[in-house]
């Protein structure tokens, strides 16, 4: 695979790189409230970090002996490993587009400079680079089927975010019994249980608990819950043990029979309009034009799609569309954009099974068309939402979703002119 590298996607990719660097200079701090707690674990202060941080020991860790080899400060070596892993991610997508017939630089350039990846790059002291080289680095191998390796590296993916590894791992165990790959399942099984018990017993007791000082079982049950209410249905509620960001209107005081650790009440402050805005305004822009296009094909196509393609693509894209939508619950731009295995990987390589089937005019004029709307979706919306002054935010965001519907409405015109001339079908 890495004999098909073409230069000319690695050099558009690193190109969008740098340029995420340059314009993130300007956000050299991490504005993150959460990056106290990969920061106390780097500095060594891990009985300090609360769960569900004090399991995702990976980067801090590498943080830590970057700082103690090369002598900077914990904050500066955060950032440069950071660009360091930044540049290795981008390395392995461009091993993945080199392969895509239809991927060209420009292309490539509009894909990879997104507002999402500047934004892991701005919060250098997360670990979403870090977990995304690394998904990266495992679907790689998954492709040229180096079993040891993928595993290896789902394993260690357990010590960067925990949750997203098992359930990258759940899937791959799935994808695997489906397949009838026995031994790919039966390896995996292993290292799921035995990289669960690592962390459960040895990593989490380590730091603090979460602070609700409920069970890390409970508190994943609960919070897809709280975020549908709140993103979904568009309800401010909050706990007694979050930091107050609304108003409550009234409070709930569970029963004492309901262990709910420190939680004493729940308030609810009232419907708020901008949250399932943002829930639209998010899954629309956040990869753009890609995952209408690929939803598009797999309704038609599905039941080829799980029968004929390999274990790898499906990991990939049910792990993806996962993430997807259980990062739209959230959500901010972060969330979402965990899906990108779906859209980057598994989506372009389906898309590029129909596609070679075009006519070159057709191929062209259309790949022209998708390169220019996807441009201007992934950063015109956006900027309104982040960057329009003495703006009511509901305004901004109905503003923003008109911008979005207007890109995709002269897309689909422009896509439904061009198809019925060459007779193509997505």
């Amino acid at each position: 695979m890495i004999k098909t590298l073409k230069l000319p996607i690695l050099f558009a990719v690193l190109f969008a790189a740098v340029l995420i660097f340059i314009i993130g200079h300007y956000y050299f701090f991490s504005s993150s409230s959460d990056a106290e707690w990969y920061i106390k674990i780097a500095k060594g202060d891990i009985k300090d970090a609360v769960q569900p941080f004090a399991s995702r020991v990976l980067h801090p860790m590498i943080v830590r002996v970057v700082s103690f080899f090369s002598g900077l400060d914990i904050s500066l070596s955060f950032y440069v490993v950071n660009v360091f892993l930044l540049l290795s991610f981008v390395f392995i997508l461009s091993l993945f587009f080199s392969e895509i017939s239809f991927m060209n630089p420009p292309l490539v350039f509009v894909v990879l400079f997104t507002p999402f990846l500047l934004d892991f790059h701005r919060n250098f002291y997360m670990s979403d680079v870090l977990f995304g080289f690394l998904a990266a680095l495992f679907f790689f191998s998954l492709k040229r089927k180096n079993i040891i390796l993928s595993l290896s590296l789902l394993f260690i993916l357990f010590f960067s975010r925990p949750a997203d590894a098992m359930v990258l791992g759940v899937i791959l165990l799935v994808v695997s019994f489906y397949k009838k790959e026995m031994k790919l399942a039966k390896a995996s099984l292993v290292v799921i249980l035995f990289a669960y018990l690592l962390i459960s017993l040895v990593i989490t007791p380590l730091g603090a608990p979460n602070i609700h000082n409920i069970s890390n079982l409970t508190y994943r049950s609960l919070q897809p819950i709280y975020y549908f209410v709140r993103s979904v249905l568009g309800i401010d509620w909050m706990m007694s043990t979050q930091v107050q960001y609304c108003q409550p209107k009234f409070l709930i005081y569970p029963p004492s029979w309901i262990h709910l650790g420190g939680i004493k009440w729940i308030g609810v402050c009232g419907f708020n309009i901008v949250n399932p805005l943002s829930v639209i305004f998010y899954s629309l822009i956040t990869f753009g034009l890609i995952p209408g296009m690929l939803f598009s094909t797999l309704r038609k196509n599905w039941r080829q799609f799980f029968t004929k393609n390999e274990v790898w693509l499906l990991v990939a894209m049910g792990y993806g569309i996962l993430v997807f939508f259980l990062g739209i619950l959230v959500p901010n731009l972060r969330t979402v954009s965990y899906g990108w295995p779906a859209f980057w990987l598994a989506g372009f390589y389906i898309l590029d099974r129909q596609i070679r089937q075009w006519p070159v005019e057709a191929k062209k004029s259309l790949i022209k068309l998708f390169t220019i709307v996807q441009a201007v979706l992934l950063w015109v919306p956006y900027l309104i939402v982040k960057n329009l002054p003495n703006t009511p935010e509901t305004l901004k965001y109905f503003l923003a979703l008109f911008v979005v519907a207007f890109l995709y409405l002269i897309f689909i015109r422009r896509y439904s002119i061009t198809a019925k001339k060459y007779n193509i079908v997505l």
